[in-house]
């Protein structure tokens, strides 16, 4: 299966072994395999070290794709950064420094992803995350008039 069509299923969540993480893919579905490599160290919930640690083992192609003189740290500050923008990744509350699944969709927000590329499915699982928020983010702060 491609990053395109993977893209089309925000709600599919690959083995890290899956063949359509092939050599051929690029960094463009990172989301894909951080949820992969999350879900390879269930039931423990991972820190990012140990999320690019997987994917090294896995894929070490990706991290080889990463830009700068050191690529496993440039590697390990994406995969913080995705983990920390995007609805699908939440902190473990009681471990800090540790991730798990929200149950959200593998969905970017416009700040990781153009809506103007995301596909119909993304575009629709973002707004979908978006409206079950919209209640918070527009209530009013202080006190009921």
């Amino acid at each position: 299966m491609a990053a395109e069509s993977l893209r089309d299923t925000p709600w599919m969540v690959p083995k890290i072994s899956d063949p359509m993480f092939s050599e051929a893919g690029g960094t463009s579905d990172m989301i894909f395999f951080i949820a992969a490599a999350i879900k390879h160290a269930e039931p423990l919930s991972p820190k990012h070290e140990d999320i690019t640690n997987i994917i090294e083992k896995y894929q070490p192609w990706r991290i080889d794709l990463c830009q700068g003189p050191d690529r496993w740290n440039s590697a390990w500050n994406s995969i913080r950064w995705i983990l920390s923008k995007s609805p699908a990744f939440e902190p473990e509350p009681l471990m800090k420094g540790h991730w798990r699944m929200t149950g959200m969709p593998l969905v970017r927000t416009p700040d990781q992803l153009s809506s103007r590329i995301m596909t119909e499915a993304e575009r629709s699982a973002y707004l979908t995350w978006l409206g079950e928020l919209a209640p918070i983010i527009n209530e009013p702060e202080g006190p009921p008039v």
